[in-house]
């Protein structure tokens, strides 16, 4: 016979659990959701023209990666480069910094414009 200490614990109700999950994931989702939205209307809003926002981005990034980073990786990383070849890349390199530069100069200045036609919240 066992005793009252072997016996098994009671079954837990497995609907109760589901119920609570369930409620839990719901309100995750519902607190994602709207943070989401509520991001991107901010974003939206506050950025009246998005091909400002746009370009700025790809002053940053895209002249990174397609024309600085190519360069200077050339000139660290082909040790048998000559130091002509080296000297070119390493310029090209600090040309298209310079150019990185102005665009987010002229995007920044594109925004101010932009700002001042259309101010941020005015739909």
């Amino acid at each position: 016979m066992e005793t009252p200490s072997e016996q098994p614990p009671p079954p837990v109700s497995t609907n109760k659990l589901k119920s609570q999950s369930l409620k839990s994931r719901q309100t995750t989702w519902f607190l994602f959701t709207t943070i989401i939205v509520l991001v991107s209307f901010m974003v939206c809003n506050l950025t009246p023209f998005i091909n400002s926002l746009m370009g700025f981005v790809a002053s940053i990034a895209g002249m990174a990666t397609a024309f600085i980073f190519p360069f200077l990786f050339a000139a660290k990383l082909l040790p048998d480069m000559s130091p002509w070849k080296r000297h070119v890349h390493q310029t090209f390199a600090l040309f298209a910094v310079s150019i990185a530069v102005l665009g987010v100069y002229m995007s920044i200045q594109q925004m101010r414009e932009s700002f001042a036609i259309k101010i941020p919240f005015a739909c």
